[in-house]
């Protein structure tokens, strides 16, 4: 059995990890019962920054999901998910107007070939990729990298 405590410990690691304070903003971009809505939705009550509740019609439609991106400070998507937004011909408009500073991946392996069409786009690198793993049973997450 994994006890409360360690959501706790897990959600102000990746407040830490992600310097998160409480002028972020952040979207849930998948369902709040899967793991990897954990990230996003208790780093943002902890941490008591807004957080926007999308349907999953919204942040699978890349004009919707672009709209909410602007906004937001930092997102934990799935590479899948990353994929279809960095294919969509957005991108630059994130780039551009919004206040995007960091995407955590997690959930599914990344694809490389997107990570290099991303940082071809993001040139600056004014957004920090996360790459964040680990099974559930560790809650969450047990190993993230840059």
């Amino acid at each position: 059995m994994v006890s409360h405590s360690s959501l706790v410990n897990y959600s102000q690691a990746m407040i830490k990890k992600a310097s998160i304070t409480s002028k972020d903003e952040t979207a849930l971009l998948s369902s709040y019962a899967f793991d990897l809505g954990y990230t996003t939705v208790y780093t943002a009550l902890i941490s008591g920054i807004t957080l926007h509740i999308l349907s999953e019609d919204m942040y699978r439609d890349p004009e919707q999901l672009v709209e909410y991106t602007t906004s937001c400070t930092y997102l934990k998507m799935t590479p899948s998910l990353f994929s279809i937004l960095i294919h969509s011909g957005k991108m630059e408009k994130i780039l551009e107007e919004g206040k995007l500073r960091m995407i955590i991946l997690g959930g599914e392996p990344v694809n490389q070939n997107d990570l290099k069409q991303f940082r071809s786009l993001d040139h600056k690198r004014i957004i920090r990729i996360l790459n964040h793993y680990g099974p559930t049973e560790s809650t969450i997450g047990c190993v993230t990298g840059d």
